[in-house]
């Protein structure tokens, strides 16, 4: 569970790819990050005098939903399920869901480990953190 959590990260896959490492097979990853909503919905927000949370000082990323779904994938997550909270009520929240996810101030993802994910290795060779286990670097003897 990361909630507010990875905006504040200067690599934030480094944090991805170690909770990949250590998550069970079976385990759920659920990460809340801030996002850069779209424009309309940056400037109503703004007029209406309310902070924009992806806007925080102390944050060094911004995400938009596409981005933080995507850097969750390059990590070795599949997505399981994502949501932005928009409105209030549950059930209204629920049935607008697939016309409101991309509009709300942040993005709850609910993603497993992808079972086939190998850790590319083009990607090793230009950075090889001392942590990374060999269950990144899989050849075809290991089982």
């Amino acid at each position: 569970w990361c909630a507010n959590l990875i905006e504040h990260l200067v690599a934030p896959h480094l944090l991805l790819s170690r909770l990949h490492r250590v998550l069970e097979p079976d385990g759920l990853l659920v990460a809340k990050v801030p996002v850069i909503p779209p424009w309309l919905v940056r400037e109503g927000v703004r007029r209406l005098g309310r902070p924009l949370g992806y806007e925080a000082s102390a944050h060094v990323n911004a995400f938009t939903p596409a981005t933080f779904e995507f850097t969750l994938k390059r990590a070795g997550f599949q997505i399981v399920e994502s949501v932005s909270i928009v409105l209030g009520n549950p059930l209204l929240q629920a049935a607008t869901a697939p016309f409101t996810r991309r509009l709300g101030a942040s993005i709850t993802v609910v993603a497993r480990k992808d079972p086939s994910f190998v850790y590319p290795e083009k990607r090793l060779d230009a950075f090889d953190p001392s942590w990374m286990s060999t269950a990144y670097r899989k050849t075809g003897d290991e089982s």
